[in-house]
């Protein structure tokens, strides 16, 4: 990784949890590849006024090392779908439960479907994922393909422990990189 930020592979914001960073500097065309979420594609590719690339953008799954694909891992994309929760002490407990119904419904996560795909399976069948496929054609087809592979972030045991070491790496990334590469890197 450090070596990619020192030779201007890399994006020195891939190291953040800065998104937004991420995909200006792809959508400004200062970049060959980023990991985002699928709004990201959408800006990128179909959004003249955010981009510099549409038209040219192309969304795959996350590859995985060659011992895992032996071992039947298709992708190493994550799922980063939203939860939603009501807490136990809210003094409206029942409108935000009707709330988290409305969100979680078929018809208002495809309405919103530009940026988030829904999570329901019917929705990528029949009259309801031609509508899907209107909206975002390039994130349909993949997320279909990665939805059966794609790993939930929620399920990682040690999710927190996980996050606490790339903190610690990525700030050892930052600490190596000299500034001048920093800034003027490229990819």
């Amino acid at each position: 990784m450090v070596q990619t930020l020192t030779d201007g592979l890399s994006n020195p914001s891939s190291i953040t949890n800065d998104e937004e960073a991420v995909r200006n500097v792809f959508s400004s065309g200062k970049a060959v590849f980023a990991t985002n979420w699928l709004y990201m594609e959408n800006m990128a590719n179909f959004n003249k006024k955010e981009s510099q690339v549409t038209g040219q953008v192309k969304m795959s799954l996350m590859p995985v090392f060659a011992s895992q694909a032996k071992a039947g891992l298709k992708s190493a994309s994550v799922d980063g779908s939203s939860g939603f929760s009501v807490i136990s002490t809210s003094p409206n407990q029942d409108a935000a439960w009707g709330f988290v119904q409305y969100l979680t419904s078929e018809p208002t996560q495809i309405k919103y479907s530009d940026n988030q795909l829904p999570i329901w399976a019917t929705s990528y069948q029949g009259d309801t994922l031609k509508k899907l496929e209107a909206i975002s054609p390039v994130n349909v087809i993949t997320f279909r393909c990665s939805a059966s592979s794609s790993h939930l972030r929620q399920c990682v045991r040690v999710c927190p422990i996980t996050s606490k070491a790339l903190k610690r790496y990525r700030s050892r990334c930052k600490k190596r990189l000299p500034r001048k590469d920093a800034s003027t890197s490229a990819g």
